[in-house]
């Protein structure tokens, strides 16, 4: 029988041992502890692939971090090979027309395959940036059912472009209240900037730099003269495609509009008659500086004051890009172009068009 003082050594030595255990354990579990009630730290913004099948993902909320869009660089399949062969011909055989700069950037949604063509020029995307600032509220609105209702006064003459037609149907009047539906239906259909021009009014810059920031690309700089590159407003469309950077219903509405553009001697023009194409043009006139019109210097009620360009400088850009629906096989085009005259570019985006659409049905003529 053990005394106890002896039972007392016996707990005491016991204890000992199992003190570095102890030790040990507790160390670890409080740094498990504090790592796990530590905030997640932000995975790096997103990067556009440069080669090979990638996913480009949005900014991360909490732990999600969804996909918006995928890319496939590798070696390019022979027939879309013939087709970027086809393509560049078409922008060559213009040149000596008065083409004096071209930008594509042709995707197929099926594949992820893409190519570039005078990757790097960057043009002025004009009503492009209609797209990016309906995104904007589409996504303002997802927490909103009723944001669509939201009413805004259009109380003052907006400073549009020069050839805003003011007696156009659908042309907001001074006093009149309009919701945001409205507003929206109008910008991306009918192009109009005076619409434009009332949503931007109301929509705060980061929700704006937000759209563009989780596709990976940079903000631009709405003070000043924004130069995009065809890539760059094919990124919009092919979000709005995937349906994950503003939720599949909203980005659905946005395409429907889209489809229903009241433009088409664009990409559309040499179509068949019941082509879909969801789609969205720029135009630009530019000055004897080669700047675009809309910084050129107004007067004292902020018409503009236009100085033509010269004879043999660049007098327009004109750009037009869209999501071409042929069942079963959709593909992206986008255009952007810088010529001497509105006839030499709008034959570039027409001839395009139809190549994008006759490669759709397997014809590699």
């Amino acid at each position: 029988m053990r005394k106890p003082g002896r039972q007392t050594n016996d707990v005491s030595e016991k204890f000992q041992w199992q003190m570095p255990a102890i030790l040990v354990a507790g160390i670890l579990l409080g740094a498990v502890a504090s790592r796990a009630l530590a905030p997640v730290p932000p995975p790096p913004p997103p990067v556009l692939p440069q080669d090979g099948l990638r996913l480009v993902r949005a900014t991360a909320v909490g732990l999600s971090h969804p996909i918006v869009a995928c890319a496939n660089n590798t070696t390019l399949s022979t027939h879309l090979a013939k087709l970027q062969s086809d393509v560049q011909a078409v922008l060559d055989a213009a040149r000596p027309q008065g083409l004096t700069r071209a930008g594509a950037y042709v995707v197929d949604l099926e594949s992820c395959q893409s190519f570039s063509i005078g990757p790097d020029e960057r043009f002025h995307p004009a009503s492009m940036l209609k797209v990016p600032i309906a995104m904007a509220w589409l996504r303002r609105l997802g927490t909103d059912p009723n944001g669509l209702q939201q009413l805004f006064q259009y109380d003052v003459v907006a400073p549009i472009d020069a050839h805003e037609d003011a007696n156009a149907p659908e042309a907001l009047h001074p006093g009149a209240s309009y919701t945001v539906e409205v507003l929206l239906k109008h910008m991306l259909i009918d192009s109009r900037n005076d619409s434009k021009w009332l949503l931007g009014k109301h929509l705060p810059p980061e929700q704006f730099d937000a759209v563009w920031r989780d596709l990976g690309l940079p903000a631009p700089d709405m003070k000043r003269d924004v130069l995009l590159r065809a890539r760059d407003v094919g990124a919009l469309l092919e979000a709005l495609y995937d349906g994950t950077a503003m939720g599949q219903k909203a980005s659905d509405q946005a395409l429907t509009w889209l489809a229903a553009a009241t433009w088409r001697d664009g990409l559309m023009a040499l179509l068949p008659a019941d082509a879909v194409v969801a789609h969205k043009y720029g135009r630009r006139g530019l000055s004897a500086t080669g700047v675009s019109s809309d910084i050129a210097q107004r007067d004292a009620t902020g018409k503009l004051i236009e100085v033509p360009a010269q004879p043999g400088q660049p007098a327009i850009q004109l750009s037009d890009c869209g999501i071409l629906y042929r069942p079963g096989h959709p593909m992206l085009a986008c255009v952007m172009t810088e010529g001497l005259n509105e006839a030499v570019v709008t034959h570039v985006l027409q001839k395009v068009g139809k190549l994008v659409w006759d490669w759709q049905a397997g014809d590699t003529r």
